[in-house]
Parts: structure tokens; C-alpha cells; sequence
């Protein structure tokens, strides 16, 4: 494996809390403390800086088809935003920490989670209705939707991983790590993968239902998917690349811990973390 950093962009002094790609890859979004940057992927310049909550950003989700942005904080603030108008479009408070948030691929719903003990369903077509709440009764740390909507996967403060099937209303998987979960992802090819701060790694493949478990010994903060690459970002500040059996395909270290991560395309990857920048890796195989 082969890797070179394209490009650091400085956003903060502070941790950067969040990050997301929205625009078919055009935008990409960035949070610290209680500041949302925008940044123009193809100039490398912030184009806006989002600073109308109070509270401590912990999460980002732009909507798919319009230019809107999702943020939730700590303080349990959800705010809906017009980037292209610059305007507020919706905003409340769900009472309790909001540590996740995620559009469905359609755009009709967003999924939020939090200390809430549940993962709260809103309706983006009747002004983000609550229209469904499903229990998990413990903290919720980590969610993610598969590329057709169809599965909504969760992660809590206490190592539980479930997957429920939106279209039935029904837990369908679920396993469990030792700690809490930090991360949780979907391929395109059936996996659905988390990690957890017990230092392990767990995937189910849909299709066989076969699963499988790693144990590094650091622990991995995120990951993601791209295609049949994974990429994993542990505590330690390296970066490690798994192929889609499993294996071992490169790794690098980094200056910084890394708590976020997005795939531009198929060679470019950025991670953002604890020093406040945001960094764009070529990645060859």
C-alpha cells in the first residue's frame, strides 16, 4: 500500500467533533465546540461557518437530495439548515444528549440517537415529525443506515449491536462487544461492521449470515467502507486497511487521533480529529 497526504486544511484549535461529505462529494462539513465549517472540496476553502447553536456539536448528516444539513449536540439541540439559502429551517431539543444522527438514504427520515435510551425516527416529509421511536434502553453511541434504507444498524454504551429491519419493524441481527461501541458501518456488499473500545472489530455478512471477529490491540475509534476496503482509525493514531475477507492489506501512522473519517472516492480519504484539522489521504493499493 501507498499513501501521501494531498492536502491539511486547519479548521480549529479544537477537536474537530464531526465530519461529513455531502453534494455528491462537493461539500464537506466539519464541527468543533459549537461550529459547523463548510468547506468547498474542490477550492480547499470554508465557505461558511454555522455558529447559531449553543451547545457542543457530536454529530453531522446532510440530506441527500436538498441542500440541507443536520447537527445535533450534546446539550440535545438539533438544528436543520439551508446551506444554500443560509437559513434555519427547523430546529428543537430532544431533552437528552444527541451523540448520533443519520438521513435514510431516501432522505425521509433522520434516525437520532443519544442518552435518550432510544433511537428517535423523525419524518423529514411532515416537518420532522417523530414518527417512530425504537427502545434500546441504554445510551446510543453509533448508527448507520445500509445504501437502501432497508437496515438501520445501532451501537450502545454497553457493547450491544443491533440491526433492525426498517421495513418490518423488527430486530433481524444483533451481537455484542465487550465496551462500548464506537463505530458502525455498512458495505455495499452485505457487511455490516462495528467496533467497539474493547479493541475488536465485528462484521455480519447479510447474505450468509456468516460473522467474523478481530481483536487488535489498539483500539479502533472509526471505520469505514469504501467499496471492499475498510478503513480503521484506532486510538494509537494509525490507520489500518482490511480488503473485504478480512486481511490485512497497508497501514501508516499519523501525528493525530483520528476520530472521524469519509471516503471522497475510491483513493481519497480524510480523517479529521484532535488537533483541529482536516486531512486528505491518497490511498493506493
Amino acid at each position: 500500500m501507498n499513501h501521501k497526504i494531498l492536502t491539511t486544511i486547519e479548521v480549529s484549535d479544537e477537536p474537530i467533533t464531526a465530519i461529513d461529505l455531502g453534494q455528491e462529494g462537493k461539500l464537506l462539513a466539519v464541527s468543533f465546540a459549537n461550529i459547523c465549517s463548510l468547506i468547498d472540496i474542490e477550492t480547499e476553502e470554508i465557505t461558511q461557518e454555522i455558529d447559531l447553536l449553543e451547545g457542543n456539536i457530536t454529530s453531522l448528516s446532510f440530506h441527500p437530495q436538498e441542500n440541507q444539513i443536520a447537527m445535533g449536540t450534546k446539550e440535545g439541540e438539533i438544528l436543520i439548515y439551508d446551506y444554500e439559502k443560509e437559513k434555519e429551517i427547523n430546529s428543537w431539543n430532544m431533552r437528552y444528549w444527541v451523540n448520533c444522527l443519520k438521513y435514510s438514504p431516501n432522505g425521509k427520515y433522520l434516525a437520532i440517537g443519544g442518552s435518550g435510551e432510544s433511537i428517535t425516527i423523525s419524518n423529514h416529509e411532515i416537518d420532522y415529525t417523530p414518527e417512530l421511536e425504537i427502545p434500546t434502553e441504554i445510551i446510543v453511541w453509533a448508527l448507520s443506515w445500509d445504501a437502501t434504507g432497508k437496515y438501520l444498524s445501532v451501537g450502545d454504551d454497553e457493547g450491544d449491536v443491533s440491526v433492525f429491519d426498517f421495513d418490518e419493524g423488527k430486530e433481524v441481527y444483533s451481537w455484542e462487544h465487550e465496551k462500548r461501541v464506537n463505530s458502525i458501518d455498512f458495505s455495499r456488499y452485505g457487511e455490516i461492521t462495528s467496533c467497539g473500545h474493547d479493541g475488536k472489530v465485528i462484521s455480519l455478512n447479510i447474505e450468509n449470515e456468516e460473522m467474523i471477529e478481530l481483536e487488535f490491540e489498539e483500539i479502533p475509534n472509526c471505520l469505514l467502507w469504501r467499496e471492499k476496503v475498510l478503513a480503521i482509525a484506532t486510538d494509537l493514531g494509525n490507520l489500518i486497511f482490511l480488503n473485504e475477507m478480512f486481511d490485512e492489506i497497508g497501514d501508516f501512522s499519523h501525528n493525530e487521533i483520528i476520530y472521524s473519517l469519509e471516503w471522497k472516492d475510491k483513493q481519497t480519504l480524510i480523517g479529521a480529529g484532535k488537533k483541529g484539522s482536516v486531512y486528505f489521504w491518497e490511498i493506493s493499493f
